[in-house]
């Protein structure tokens, strides 16, 4: 099956099997992206990506749902704005994820971002279903829920003051 996607900016013609894991095609395709020993198979989180701005575990999501989609890993997401708003968010908290799961984590808040309608959401609610299930891809205990919703909580301020909707 021939896809055209794009990972961490670079468009890319893949000439894969539809059923091939996500998972192997960005081991083969971007170098930094984590052996299969990081991935135990949709019960860790270690293999997670943006897809179309949600996050995903990549060893779940063959490559048919690859077409026209817009992939990015921890290393192109590091490169963006919304990454800054997330990584300030830490240090202003003092609250991070440990070394095994920052990049899953830190991927898994940027889809709740995504999915927040920064207009309409009242600047101390959150969905705390939706950050537990988004953050249940992960299966590292390294942060409590209370601590996840305080780095969310100040990434969105960070966002909203990046673009201008306080």
């Amino acid at each position: 099956m021939l896809i055209k996607c794009t990972i961490d900016g670079v468009t890319q013609l893949l000439n894969v099997n539809a059923e091939k894991p996500m998972n192997k095609i960005l081991q083969e395709r971007v170098e930094t992206f984590p052996s299969n020993s990081a991935c135990r198979g949709a019960i860790c989180g270690n293999c997670a990506v943006l897809l179309n701005g949600r996050c995903v575990l990549s060893c779940l999501v063959p490559a048919f749902r690859l077409t026209n989609a817009v992939i990015l890993t921890i290393d192109g997401f590091r490169r963006t704005r919304p990454c800054k708003d997330i990584e300030k968010a830490y240090a202003e908290t003092g609250i991070s994820p440990c070394e095994q799961c920052y990049a899953s984590k830190t991927l898994m808040i940027e889809g709740i971002l995504n999915m927040i309608d920064l207009e309409n959401t009242r600047k101390n609610t959150l969905d705390r279903d939706l950050i537990a299930r988004e953050m249940g891809m992960n299966s590292c205990k390294c942060l409590e829920m209370r601590q996840i919703e305080t780095v969310i909580r100040v990434a969105l301020k960070n966002r909203r003051n990046r673009i201008g909707r306080n």
